[in-house]
């Protein structure tokens, strides 16, 4: 096995090739920072995110002068070191003189697209430029464009050209292009995946980089002569310098030289930052290496082996130097080290044995001997305690061996040293690395925002106990993966791995199942581990619960049960309002099917007791991701598969158990919208207490309501009267029956949302039916200007709202004249004459003989003006569920005119509607309260109502 030692050394040079160093030196194309010798290896030209080419003296890094070109996406100079070129990201190309820094050529592509490659020619007054549709040639003094190529389907060129005796060589997606220096024709096409666009040439032979490989390739045939691991990243390169005794290969933070004949590695240079771009100078004398930050650093190449330059700093030395080191550690380092190199301070003695020590603890840990890596830090520690690069060894072998805990200590020892230097060099080193506090604090960040909306209290199913926001923040720093985040990130904090991380620990799952008595109880289980918990079906139940979710993999649990005090008011008003969110934030909910026996069979799901419940409608609604399973804990019909909501079995179950398509649910969300469709879905629904009615549908409508057990029907009146007020939606008032207790105009029970609201609102009239019945009206003796007064009236309305228990509502009312009474079997008929509806009809078992003013009303404003349709639910467009095709009615055209829209109000207005029945309070504020009717009261405004009679009729009422 061939290694290679490194002791320290500085660089020849480092220079900047960006006017403001980042951390990404990308080009608005997508490129990187790019980079050429010019000048037989005295000026190094580079270029990308910034405007201009930048020439600098490699001797000392100073800037000659610098050309303007915008967006640099590559560079090349000719091989007589007479031009110098550039492409850019908008397709254009410029050439220059390379002693004078004159501009000879500007000519931009049939295209503004980014050039990804340029060649000289071997005459050097022909150029090759490509993007990633054409390939051109230019003649360089005339700036003529001699030829356009556009390249095939799936082979455009993406790589860098490199000479290969006459012809010339082409990197693409999925091969390697030899063409004809002189005109350009393809002579040899070598199929291979080139997933980096650099490779190099040496005699007959390419060098390629293809995944993770490096492959040696004889361009005569194209066959595999041999090929070696590496490892890979999309900043890849690999050059190879004049004299062509190995080749140097960029990945990461690393530059590592491999022998041309033996494939073996024979040295390396480490960068604090990712290395973006490598470069030999034409006699191979020197190799600049660029880091994304714009960086570049000039390396000597003595003797052909490369110096090298890193965070802990270090030199190649010879095999033959290293193999007598390895065999007796405590050796003396040969005289070929110069030792005024290294920059610790200890006793002249020690220098050549720590060097020593640094190289092997990392060949150790590339080797996997975790043991031996961490006994040569040590050793370096103690022979040099004031130098960081014992501590920089140590956490690199602690941190691949997994014993995160101490690598941190053992990094943040190192940050410690660096800081405290008296080397100049090495506290500037300080700033390439991340202090594990602010790693800590991005770590806490995300755990807050992971758990931000997820459960106050959650079951823990490793140690099975109920832990609280503030204990889930904390378990997570008792984990390895905590401190394998912040050892791993030592000189940039990957967010992305940090939040993945974090997300995949805080999953949780819910439990929905019909409760029992004897249930567990949070006081029963804030003190115990769940495990524990002594045997009783309901436990067991509970248990079982965390052992399933326990071994899909997840750490957290929720349980309704357990999991809310309700002893807490708050805690339970906020499980209650978020309920919804919580289901659709979880990984996965189980239900179990009480009374559903194995084997399950069709119809089992649709008829049990879990599909009767209010609650669980929007616990199944809000789940992403389903298991349902029978009273065994078997899974339900055999339904082996990870999301049982995208089974077609019970997918058809749930339809028949709710009423509604499959499509229609899943277009339905939390919020003030669809609130008919919602209402009808629960109200055919049971709950054990009647303010569960009212509280089951905090989650779907996304409201806070005061949660008090004991107020009956006034919370279903307390939840309708916010949601009409927040949407303005009269449908809610659509229904006959009994009143509530907190508003006459609300029911006492949701049953009554069964009753679909088209039976008291109208029915959209067709387009053809509106402007038939329009025109007829504007044909006939209609007062218009009172027509377009009752318009403006009706349409200043204000939508309905409540201020506590009292309503406004915006209507039209029809005073009844006198009644008459008879009988039909036991109900009682009410008939009465009003000016513009005629004779009406009333059937209620109430006496309205003794009620004073009776009045009826048409509140269905939104309808009448044409707005959006009142208690508007998913089209059946939409859903293609026809249980759900309510009136939808369009917004009136924006050219409408005053006065068509004011006949179109008359149109609807004599279509026949659901009225209220409403009758004076009788109190010195005048006031109003519904007439319960257990049947609907239809009317109809005459045609020959006069326009001054319905005007009067436009009020705002206060309905107690």
């Amino acid at each position: 096995m061939t290694h290679s030692v490194t002791i320290a050394s500085a660089p020849l040079a480092s220079l900047s090739i960006m006017p403001e160093p980042s951390p990404s030196a990308e080009t608005s194309a997508g490129g990187r920072v790019v980079m050429r010798f010019a000048g037989n290896a005295k000026y190094l030209v580079g270029g990308g995110k910034i405007k201009g080419v930048q020439v600098r003296r490699v001797a000392d890094g100073q800037q000659m002068t610098s050309m303007e070109a915008e967006g640099v996406t590559f560079l090349r100079s000719s091989q007589d070191g007479r031009w110098i070129a550039a492409g850019t990201a908008r397709g254009e190309l410029l050439v220059w003189n390379a002693e004078t820094y004159e501009r000879v050529l500007q000519v931009e592509h049939n295209e503004p697209l980014p050039i990804t490659t340029m060649y000289f020619f071997s005459s050097s007054t022909r150029l090759l430029s490509t993007t990633n549709r054409t390939a051109t040639i230019w003649d360089i003094p005339s700036g003529k464009q001699l030829q356009t190529v556009d390249h095939e389907a799936g082979q455009s060129a993406v790589g860098d050209f490199e000479s290969v005796g006459n012809p010339f060589a082409a990197a693409t997606e999925n091969s390697i292009r030899l063409y004809d220096d002189h005109d350009g024709r393809l002579l040899i096409e070598i199929p291979v995946r080139v997933t980096s666009p650099y490779f190099t040439v040496l005699d007959d032979h390419l060098f390629v980089i293809s995944n993770n490989t490096i492959k040696e390739l004889e361009v005569s045939t194209g066959s595999t002569v041999a090929e070696w691991p590496v490892i890979y990243s999309e900043y890849s390169c690999i050059a190879l310098p004049k004299h062509e005794k190995f080749i140097a290969y960029s990945a990461k933070h690393s530059v590592t030289f491999w022998d041309t004949s033996t494939h073996t590695q024979s040295g390396f240079i480490e960068r604090p930052l990712e290395i973006s771009y490598i470069a030999f100078s034409p006699d191979g004398q020197f190799l600049a290496i660029c880091g994304l930050d714009g960086e570049v650093t000039i390396q000597d190449l003595k003797d052909g082996l490369p110096s090298c330059y890193s965070a802990a700093p270090c030199i190649h030395i010879a095999d033959t130097a290293l193999e007598g080191c390895l065999v007796d550690a405590e050796a003396p380092l040969t005289d070929a080290i110069s030792t005024s190199h290294y920059q610790g301070n200890h006793a002249p003695a020690n220098r050549s044995l720590v060097r020593v020590l640094i190289k092997r603890s990392k060949v150790y840990v590339a080797d996997g001997l975790w043991e031996l890596a961490l006994n040569d830090a040590n050793k370096v520690i103690e022979l040099d305690p004031s130098s960081p690069w014992g501590y920089e060894r140590k956490h690199a072998a602690l941190h691949k061996a997994g014993d995160y805990d101490n690598a941190v200590n053992a990094f943040e020892a190192m940050l410690s040293k660096m800081s405290q230097s008296t080397d100049p060099g090495i506290r500037n080193l300080h700033r390439h690395y991340i202090n594990p506090t602010n790693t800590r604090t991005v770590i806490r960040r995300a755990v807050q925002d992971a758990i931000r909306d997820s459960p106050r209290v959650l079951i823990n199913t490793t140690s099975g106990r109920l832990l609280d926001k503030s204990e889930q923040a904390a378990s997570f720093e008792s984990l390895p993966v905590f401190k394998k985040l912040i050892s791993s990130m030592t000189t940039i904090i990957d967010h992305t791995r940090i939040e993945h991380d974090v997300t995949q620990y805080y999953r949780y799952a819910m439990f929905s199942h019909e409760r029992e008595d004897n249930e567990p109880l949070c006081e029963n289980v804030i003190r115990v581990i769940v495990y524990n918990l002594e045997d009783s079906p309901t436990n067991n139940e509970l248990k079982m619960f965390c052992k399933i979710v326990q071994d899909a993999g997840l750490d957290w649990a929720w349980s309704d049960t357990c999991c809310i005090n309700r002893e807490d008011d708050f805690a339970l008003q906020e499980a209650l309002v978020a309920m919804f969110r919580w289901y659709q934030g979880s990984a996965l909910t189980l239900v179990l099917l009480r009374g559903v026996r194995s084997p399950s069979r069709r119809g089992d799901l649709t008829r049990s007791i879990w599909n009767t419940r209010a609650r669980t409608f929007q616990e199944y609604h809000a789940s992403k991701v389903v298991r349902f399973y029978n009273e065994d804990w078997t899974l339900y019909r055999d339904l082996d598969i990870p999301n049982h909501k995208e089974s077609p079995e019970i997918l058809s179950e749930m339809e028949e158990a709710t009423g509604i398509s499959t499509r229609a649910l899943r277009a339905l969300q939390p919020g003030s919208d669809n609130i008919r469709e919602k209402l009808r879905l629960v109200s055919r629904r049971e709950t054990a207490l009647v303010e569960d009615e009212a509280y089951s549908l905090l989650g779907i409508f996304s409201v806070s309501l005061p949660v008090i057990y004991g107020d009956g029907d006034q919370a279903l009146g307390r939840l309708l009267a916010q949601i009409l007020t927040s949407s303005g939606d009269a449908s809610i008032l659509a229904w006959t029956g009994k009143s509530g207790s907190f508003n006459s105009c609300l029911p006492g029970r949701i049953h009554v949302f069964s009753q679909l609201p088209t039976s008291h609102i109208p029915p959209s009239m067709t387009g053809t039916e509106t402007e038939t019945i329009t025109a007829t009206l504007r044909a006939s003796s209609l007062n218009l200007d009172l027509v377009m007064k009752l318009y403006d009236q009706v349409q200043e309305l204000p939508v309905p709202s409540f201020l506590g228990k009292r309503m406004k509502l915006s209507c039209l009312t029809f005073r009844l004249g006198p009644l008459s009474v008879s009988w039909t079997g036991s109900v009682q008929v009410f008939r009465a004459q009003t000016t513009a509806l005629g004779m009406v009809e009333i059937r209620t078992a109430e006496d309205l003989t003794q009620m004073d003013s009776l009045i009826l009303v048409h509140p269905w404003i939104d309808f009448l003006l044409g707005r959006q349709s009142v208690g508007e639910t998913i089209s059946e467009e939409e859903t293609g569920d026809e249980s759900s095709s309510e009136s939808k009615l369009s917004p009136p055209p924006p050219s409408m005119d005053r006065r068509t829209a004011a006949l179109q109000l008359i149109a609807r207005l004599r279509q026949p509607f659901g009225a209220l029945l409403l009758t004076s309070t009788g109190q010195d504020v005048v006031g109003y309260r519904r007439v319960a009717s257990e049947t609907l009261i239809t009317v109809q405004v005459q045609d020959d109502a006069p326009s001054n009679v319905l005007i009067d009729c436009v009020r705002i009422l206060d309905v107690l």
